[in-house]
């Protein structure tokens, strides 16, 4: 792709016809400075022609929203800006550790709202199904043109959605640098607050509650479903209006790094923090991050470029977990919880029910099953295994537990895989007795014969009898 397809300029205009926005000059675009920055970071990176077109077309289309949205927001002011956003559960951790099935399982009851993904490619189309179909018809060749980001996550319109596609609205997010390879530019934006980040968030949450109001928002429900039908029900869990009244639930892969900045544009909201094993969880990253990258670049990655995306994760996140664990432990008990990975996984309908107990939630029966059969849709969903060992990225034990040695201290428990296997009493003594026959303990270790705890016979297993 010629440079001059990347003069600020030319994307400004190609932005503005294709998102439909009033015409706006150089100087009255919101964050022109940093715009124009973010597309000489692009004009250097090294892409394909196809992967130059899709990453000009990326940056086209958030700019495009940017200006839609900021329009329709002023447009309609008087009414947007006193739509009720409280009480919003955050979904946070590092990326990679179940955060998008956790959010799924709660927008599923209907108890809370999230976007869909159509929602957040084009939060400026106010209908529905216009978004629906303009997602579809943009969308319709990726996986023939790119199959192998199916490993990432699968691309369907109706899935429930991270706020990454909103922090592209602002040129300076983390987001950019992050997800499109751009170090040089990313290492600029780490001097920069990211408040207007999820001040923009919240902005266009209030945009969507507004939609909602005028039957062009679902908020994740499949099917609307009116719980106080039945009387009984209706003495127990009040008036339909409780549950029209619902928070949004919003999973927020890179909130970790800035706990404050979610607080202040967020004050009164509840944090779910996800945990996964660090060696795991940052292989995981990594591997979504160079799979990102290979749509643009069409190469496979060097060692070098691998070791240099190790490096750039475990230094982000090694601080901005330490920052998070500081911040949260002036947080409010009864407004925040935690969930393993590992849990979620395997109970996390049980899970949820106890948070919601927390929060002081309702959760009726019909509700609590779409939760279960969200999860058991997630399970069933089978993908390629993509996730590479940290050590691919030159990443090592010694080296997590240098950078993340806070949150190490703070969350023993969460951050290294359990290790099943049979315990040894003294192992030492098996070496002098190996003549010995062994036989198996009713407390599952190994233990001589003839060394049995009084008793054994009365309480042991039927392999005893």
């Amino acid at each position: 792709m010629k440079a001059e397809e990347w003069d600020f300029e030319k994307v400004l205009q190609d932005a503005i016809t294709a998102a439909g926005a009033a015409p706006v000059s150089k100087e009255q675009c919101p964050d022109a400075k940093w715009w124009e920055k973010l597309c000489a970071a692009c004009a250097v990176k090294t892409c394909s022609p196809t992967g130059s077109r899709l990453l000009r077309d990326k940056v086209v289309h958030s700019l495009g929203q940017r200006l839609a949205i900021d329009e329709v927001y002023k447009t309609n002011e008087s009414v947007v800006e006193h739509q009720r956003v409280s009480d919003t559960m955050m979904v946070v951790g590092i990326p990679r550790s179940t955060g998008h099935m956790a959010a799924t399982l709660i927008a599923r009851t209907g108890v809370a709202k999230s976007w869909a993904t159509h929602d957040v490619w084009t939060p400026s189309v106010m209908n529905e199904f216009s978004r629906k179909a303009r997602y579809k018809k943009e969308f319709s060749g990726f996986h023939s043109d790119f199959p192998n980001f199916c490993v990432v996550g699968p691309v369907a319109p109706a899935k429930v959605a991270c706020d990454l596609m909103i922090h592209l609205h602002i040129p300076y997010s983390f987001a950019w640098g992050l997800l499109h390879g751009l170090d040089e530019f990313l290492y600029e934006c780490l001097q920069e607050p990211q408040d207007a980040v999820y001040t923009h968030v919240a902005k266009v949450m209030r945009v969507f509650e507004w939609y909602r109001l005028n039957g062009d928002f679902y908020g994740g429900e499949e099917r609307l479903v009116k719980a106080t039908d039945n009387p009984i029900l209706a003495s127990k869990y009040g008036i339909r209006d409780e549950f029209e009244r619902t928070p949004f639930v919003i999973h927020s892969p890179f909130a970790i790094l800035h706990m404050d900045a979610l607080h202040r544009a967020f004050p009164d909201m509840r944090v779910i923090w996800t945990h996964r094993a660090l060696n795991a969880c940052i292989g995981s990253l990594c591997s979504a991050l160079a799979h990102h990258d290979f749509l643009y670049t069409n190469r496979r990655p060097t060692d070098t470029q691998l070791a240099a995306i190790g490096e750039k994760i475990v230094g982000m996140f090694g601080s901005g977990t330490e920052l998070a664990v500081d911040y949260m432990a002036n947080f409010s008990r009864s407004k925040s919880v935690h969930w393993l990975d590992r849990d979620v996984r395997r109970h996390g309908v049980r899970l949820m029910k106890k948070t919601f107990d927390k929060f002081d939630l309702n959760l009726d029966r019909y509700r609590y099953i779409q939760a279960a059969d969200a999860q058991t849709e997630m399970n069933d969903e089978q993908r390629p295994l993509h996730d590479a060992p940290s050590r691919y990225f030159a990443v090592s034990d010694s080296l997590i537990r240098e950078h993340f040695d806070a949150y190490v201290y703070q969350f023993p428990d969460f951050v290294y895989e359990k290790r099943y296997g049979i315990m040894l009493d003294s192992p030492e003594q098996l070496t002098h007795t190996s003549a010995i026959p062994m036989r198996e303990g009713q407390s599952g270790r190994i233990v001589p014969m003839g060394k049995e705890p009084p008793g054994h016979m009365l309480e042991g297993t039927s392999s005893d009898r």
